[in-house]
């Protein structure tokens, strides 16, 4: 595995080697620029990991789409619509030339039989990931229903 793809925060190094642990278990999957990789409504069966490149996510309201973020390397998603069980909510594409790692159940499976102890902290892991990601909506959240409430009222 190159490890040049994986990016390493001195404070986290944990995760880092972590990543270092499931990633040969995920199969690559090299993304082209403009490449469609969820669709709103798709199901969910796997979640990803990006190693290199950056991903646009968005939603489409009355045919409008909507950019709501744009991820790079080391991040992860689609885990909570694989976790739930539900339909994809955001559509994504890659910006540009892009490799991901993929993690399904069987990929799960195996590393759980090779590596319980890894297995639990990449669980771990996750469920940091996507609290963050809740806690992050709630902080973006607050800004956002002052601003529409000073739209309504016409005071800010």
């Amino acid at each position: 595995m190159n490890s040049d793809l994986l990016k390493e925060d001195s404070s986290d190094l944990l995760d880092f080697e972590l990543k270092k642990a499931v990633l040969p278990f995920a199969e690559k999957l090299l993304c082209n620029k403009g490449q469609e990789l969820i669709t709103t409504g798709d199901q969910a069966h796997c979640f990803y990991f990006i190693e290199k490149g950056t991903f646009e996510v968005s939603y489409t309201t009355q045919r409008t789409p909507i950019v709501v973020a744009l991820i790079g390397a080391g991040s992860i998603f689609g885990e909570i619509g694989f976790f739930d069980g539900m339909t994809r909510t955001r559509n994504i594409h890659a910006v540009e030339d892009a490799q991901i790692r993929i993690f399904n159940q069987q990929v799960l499976d195996a590393i759980r039989s090779h590596n319980p102890v890894v297995f639990a902290d990449f669980m771990a892991f996750l469920l940091r990931s996507v609290c963050y990601r809740f806690r992050q909506i709630l902080t973006d959240r607050g800004p956002l229903s002052a601003y529409a409430a000073s739209l309504s009222t016409g005071k800010e």
